[in-house]
């Protein structure tokens, strides 16, 4: 709708503004010229005019009809504008009053729909529908919605999808009505493929050919084994090894000695008297007789310290009570001679120490049997043809004196000449050597370092 125009009259100031409204338009384009009162808006209801649906416009080809001239609005008679309603009028009487105006008959309402009464509470249902089927003819249907479009409608006779059936709810379906065990679906499973009869499970049959022929030639060779060293044996007599006799230093040879006391002592002295290179070691030992399990008796050799006691040297006690059956007696060719010489196990080196000094003064004398002194000396008379002069030194006129031969200290008797008459030494505290000379003790250090060794 157009804003609607004010104008105004061409003389009078004071005149009221007039409105220019659609209906006012279409009475000037079609020629029925009817105003409107002045003051028609005061009549009109105060709500606003219902929303019209858009005209279409028309069409391009038809003409526009000629423009008419407008002549100036000329304000109507005042005996023929209508009074402005009271505020006692209905909105019905001013409806009325303005459909007689208009020529338009009022709307008629729609016819109302039948409804059929509500059933009482006494009334059954069956009585209900038929009823209602002899009013309209058929059963009463629900509306179905009216499917969107592309989606063929649903008729009736479709049938409601059934249940999906998997093997797996089958068969269990299958085992719970016939309460199946295992064993009945493995046979029912076999049946089906064909096979009636279940096949019975045996243990493979082993062969035990060869594990017989195997044990009996283990045991055929077995008795030819022992048959053969029973033979042997009988055969052959048994050989007898001879005993290793004990000793602290390794021996270049053994040698038995027999008798007592003195016998021992010369026994040993003729030992020396044996054609050794130099080096050499010859150990000598004592047997003695002991009984077997099976009652045989046999001859064993002995230790050294049993060589000692038997041959009764004229030691201090307090020497001999310390000295270990693990001793060692025997020749030793050092410094140009072979000379006996004594490696004594000793249990205390205090004790043993105090019985050699103890023994110094008479060591000589006792021991000379086993250290000789030197031969004497010759000395040419001057100036004349006689035979030559013997002279003898006497050793008992010199004493011990310390000295270190290889690192050891050791005791030496020396005669005039600075010769060594005999010394001994210690060569730990459980080990006592006496000996000839340095060049036989540095020796038996050495056999001793070696067998140690070993």
């Amino acid at each position: 709708m157009d804003e609607p125009e004010v104008t105004t009259s061409g003389g009078d100031a004071a005149s009221a503004p007039q409105f220019r409204t659609y209906a006012s338009d279409v009475a000037k384009l079609t020629g029925s010229h009817t105003p409107l009162p002045r003051d028609t808006h005061s009549s009109l209801p105060t709500s606003p005019p219902p929303m019209q649906k858009p005209v279409a416009p028309a069409p391009a080809a038809v003409p526009a009809p000629p423009a008419v001239p407008v002549k100036p609005y000329e304000p109507p008679p005042a005996d023929i504008i209508p009074k402005a309603p009271s505020t006692d009028e209905s909105r019905e009487a001013v409806l009325a009053r303005l459909r007689a105006k208009s020529g338009t008959a009022a709307p008629t309402a729609p016819p109302a729909r039948v409804i059929p009464n509500a059933p009482s509470t006494t009334e059954a249902r069956e009585e209900v529908l038929a009823r209602l089927k002899s009013r309209t003819g058929e059963a009463p249907t629900a509306a179905r919605p009216t499917p969107p479009p592309g989606i063929p409608p649903v008729s009736k006779d479709i049938a409601p999808p059934a249940p999906i059936h998997t093997y797996k709810s089958d068969f269990s379906d299958k085992a719970k009505e016939t309460g199946a065990s295992k064993i009945s679906i493995l046979a029912a499973e076999q049946n089906a493929q064909g096979r009636t009869k279940v096949p019975e499970l045996r243990a493979p049959k082993k062969n035990y050919v060869p594990v017989i022929a195997g044990a009996l030639a283990l045991i055929l060779a077995g008795g030819a084994s022992v048959y053969f060293a029973f033979a042997f044996v009988t055969g052959h007599p048994p050989v007898i090894l001879a005993p290793s006799v004990p000793s602290l230093i390794f021996a270049d040879d053994h040698a038995q000695l027999n008798g007592t006391s003195y016998d021992l002592q010369k026994g040993l002295v003729d030992l020396a008297s044996r054609s050794l290179s130099p080096g050499s070691v010859v150990v000598a030992y004592i047997t003695y007789g002991t009984t077997t399990a099976k009652g045989d008796t046999v001859t064993l050799p002995a230790e050294g310290g049993a060589l000692i006691s038997a041959m009764g040297l004229p030691a201090p006690q307090i020497l001999l009570r310390n000295v270990d059956a693990a001793s060692t007696v025997g020749v030793v060719h050092a410094g140009g001679e072979t000379r006996p010489f004594f490696i004594l196990r000793v249990a205390s080196f205090e004790r043993t120490f105090a019985g050699m000094l103890e023994w110094e003064p008479s060591m000589a004398a006792d021991l000379q049997l086993f250290y000789p002194l030197y031969p004497a000396e010759v000395q040419e008379p001057v100036g004349t043809s006689t035979a030559p002069i013997r002279t003898e030194e006497s050793i008992f006129s010199v004493s011990f004196v310390d000295e270190v031969v290889d690192n050891h200290d050791v005791r030496v008797l020396r005669d005039s000449a600075q010769r060594s008459v005999l010394l001994y030494g210690y060569r730990d505290k459980q080990t006592l050597i006496i000996a000839r000379d340095e060049a036989a003790f540095s020796e038996l250090l050495k056999r001793l370092a070696s067998t140690r060794a070993q």
